[in-house]
């Protein structure tokens, strides 16, 4: 016994060559397939913890690249893109070209137009003291189908990893005529966000029947779809400066209070020339799925209702495929041109 343990005193720290000199053959064989088959133990450990790490790190890192390169993902829709686009509905016909509840949509507008054409009575909250006994013909007329080029600024974000979208310089709203007095106003700021608005150019009466806003982030598109019934009317021929109205739009869980007030005539510059627009301020406050508020200002073309300029301010908070998330926008729209493109 103590031979043996002179013997393993004799080669520690020793090569396997050395050993094989000076020590007993089996012995040194023993020990180093010992040595060897604990290296392979360590390696085998090493090897599964990175294995385990990579399992838990590669989605990681696949998730944390996707959320940092598309939170800012904003794709700009050229003229050529939304002119191919409303030519294409227009050759299929209006109803073809849409979606169901885009369909949906269409149809309970025309209802709603249909009942606000029949009236011509005042709204009972009209706070401008005057009366608006309708004339037979004359404004508001539907605005020309087609292609209209607007100067954009501004942007919009929600409060998840500082997601936001700076908009282009310039985009494009498509006009369609829906049937009746009814016309849609359809804003592509970008292709992740989209505005519809349903409005009735009746003779002397401009209203809002629909509004709806469908908003994009990481790959994630949510929205809501709201009816104003009746139809919010925006303006009357005889409306003062001053003159108030209040509406309310409601659908898949929001329930938005509307007030437009009328502040006057005002000229702006479209396409270099001056022209003379209404002015409206429309301030809504938003409960149920989204809570918030909302200010427009609009300049609206008289003959015929189209937008001339729309400033608008949001602030709400709201349940959405994103989770609970603050959102905020403020930008400008101003028109180039009064001739769209078809």
């Amino acid at each position: 016994m103590a031979r043996a343990d002179t013997s393993r005193m004799a080669y520690r720290g020793t090569g396997i060559a050395e050993r094989l000199e000076r020590a007993e053959p089996t012995v040194v064989f023993e020990q180093t397939l010992r040595t060897i088959e604990h290296a392979r133990r360590r390696r085998t450990r090493k090897r599964r913890l990175l294995i385990a790490a990579a399992i838990v790190l590669v989605p990681l890192l696949v998730v944390g690249t996707f959320l940092l390169t598309q939170r800012n993902a904003t794709t700009e829709v050229s003229l050529d893109e939304a002119t191919e686009q409303f030519r294409s509905t227009r050759t299929t016909g209006a109803e073809a070209g849409k979606p169901a509840t885009a369909r949906s949509l269409d149809q309970r507008a025309t209802r709603d137009a249909e009942t606000n054409e029949a009236s011509t009575e005042t709204p009972s909250d009209n706070k401008s003291g005057s009366t608006t006994s309708l004339a037979p013909s004359g404004p508001y007329a539907l605005p020309a189908e087609g292609v209209y080029t607007y100067r954009s600024t501004g942007g919009e974000q929600i409060s998840a990893l500082g997601a936001h979208h700076d908009y282009p310089e310039k985009i494009h709203a498509t006009v369609h005529h829906l049937g009746g007095c009814n016309w849609e106003h359809r804003n592509e700021v970008i292709a992740e966000h989209v505005d519809r608005r349903h409005w009735c150019s009746g003779p002397g009466k401009l209203s809002q029947s629909v509004q709806a806003r469908e908003v994009e982030f990481f790959g994630q598109r949510d929205g809501s779809m709201a009816t104003c019934s009746p139809p919010l009317v925006l303006h009357g021929v005889a409306d003062r400066a001053g003159a108030t109205a209040v509406g309310r739009c409601t659908g898949e869980g929001v329930d938005a209070k509307i007030t437009r007030t009328y502040i006057g005539t005002e000229k702006i510059v479209v396409g270099g020339a001056s022209i003379e627009t209404i002015h409206l301020s429309v301030v809504g406050t938003f409960t149920g799925r989204a809570t918030g508020t909302s200010h427009e200002e609009l300049w609206l073309i008289p003959e015929t209702g189209m937008t001339a300029r729309w400033d608008r301010k949001v602030d709400t908070n709201a349940d959405s495929v994103f989770g609970k998330v603050h959102y905020t926008e403020n930008a400008s729209f101003v028109l180039s041109s009064l001739v769209p493109v078809t």
